[in-house]
């Protein structure tokens, strides 16, 4: 064994590098394979239940525009009706009161609710 070599630094030597040790973080083990497969069954459970909500949703308003449909055509035959039924008030009692006006109204409002009354 001999003497340390002495270290010399001067300007036409270069300093020694100093070496860090890598430090490895260990990263916590990936999932295993059957979590994972329970993620994506739930995940599929979800996605199910979030296309079925969906499409009850546009069954019901389709069913709302439907029913919409037929109330407005039910409106517009009542409204018919009691142009009609006050012109032949007038044309067979020579006058309209505000009394006929009321009936005719009346009648169609319940006339509406008796077909659209709900179950």
């Amino acid at each position: 064994m001999g003497r340390p070599r002495k270290v010399v630094t001067d300007i036409t030597t270069k300093a020694k590098r100093q070496y860090t040790k890598k430090v490895t973080v260990e990263t916590k083990s990936s999932k295993s394979v059957e979590t994972l497969e329970r993620e994506v069954q739930e995940l599929i459970t979800l996605s199910t239940a979030a296309i079925e909500a969906q499409i009850e949703a546009h069954q019901m308003t389709s069913e709302a525009e439907d029913k919409f449909r037929e109330l407005a055509k039910e409106t517009e035959r009542c409204l018919n009706m009691i142009v009609y039924h006050c012109a032949e008030v007038q044309k067979n009692t020579g006058s309209l009161t505000s009394e006929d006006v009321e009936y005719s109204v009346s009648l169609i409002k319940r006339v509406i609710e008796h077909k659209f009354k709900k179950d």
